[in-house]
């Protein structure tokens, strides 16, 4: 599947206008996280992939959720990560779920059922 290129990231709009949930964003390894959770979160992955842990692992990762052929939403993961065996897992720094969230994981779970892990770190 090949993706489209993302939209280049304004910093400047995104520190003045602030989260939306009073998240500090903080910068790890050349990219912005969008809370100091996620971004200490990738340093610990990247330390399981230096180590032979993991694979590999993709921060931010868009999955669309289709029903029927019909799309109904996108739902953008902190990280996919790729375990030691070729597992994927789906990652999520939440400090709580929202109710869009809680929907879009139900949706998720029923669209793609088990072929994922998911954890809220």
């Amino acid at each position: 599947m090949i993706r489209p290129v993302p939209k280049p990231f304004n910093i400047k709009s995104y520190l003045k206008r602030g989260s939306k949930f009073g998240n500090t964003p903080k910068f790890f390894n050349g990219r912005l996280y969008h809370s100091i959770k996620e971004a200490n979160y990738a340093a610990t992955l990247e330390l399981l992939k230096k180590a032979g842990e993991i694979k590999d692992y993709t921060p931010q990762y868009k999955l669309r959720l289709d029903v029927n052929g019909v799309h109904i939403c996108n739902i953008i993961v902190d990280f996919l990560v790729i375990g030691k065996y070729g597992r994927k897992e789906l990652h999520e720094c939440k400090g709580f779920p929202t109710k869009d969230w809680k929907i879009k994981f139900k949706l998720l779970q029923a669209i793609y059922g088990k072929a994922y892990k998911y954890e809220i770190i």
